[in-house]
């Protein structure tokens, strides 16, 4: 089974991150599509690191890529914070990582400020 990770390499405490992955082989096969809610680490405190894994699939990971889109981040208290850095990737096992349409923005699951 593919894992992967999600990191806060930066020194600022983030209550969580919200992000839309997508995951799909290298000939763009969905294998596990974007989430209503995206994809919820918290609490994404500095340094934490996350591992995971690609449920349900036993593909090699040289076959299989993963597309980030919109991502954000919230207080403890659910409402949107800006981001302390830029989403950066790295992969290994030879897993594909597509952040070109990554962006920071609304999502579902972080309240507005007023």
């Amino acid at each position: 089974m593919p894992q992967w990770s999600i990191a806060n390499e930066t020194r600022q405490d983030v209550g969580a991150l919200l992000i839309q992955l997508e995951w799909r082989t290298q000939s763009g096969e969905v294998l596990e599509p974007v989430g209503a809610m995206g994809t919820l680490v918290e609490p994404f405190t500095a340094g934490k690191r996350k591992d995971m894994s690609l449920n349900g699939y036993t593909a090699a990971c040289t076959s299989l890529q993963l597309v980030a889109r919109t991502y954000a981040c919230r207080d403890v208290n659910a409402v949107r914070v800006p981001c302390p850095g830029p989403l950066r990737a790295q992969a290994e096992g030879g897993v594909q990582i597509d952040i070109t349409a990554a962006a920071e923005g609304s999502m579902k699951g972080a309240v507005e400020a007023r």
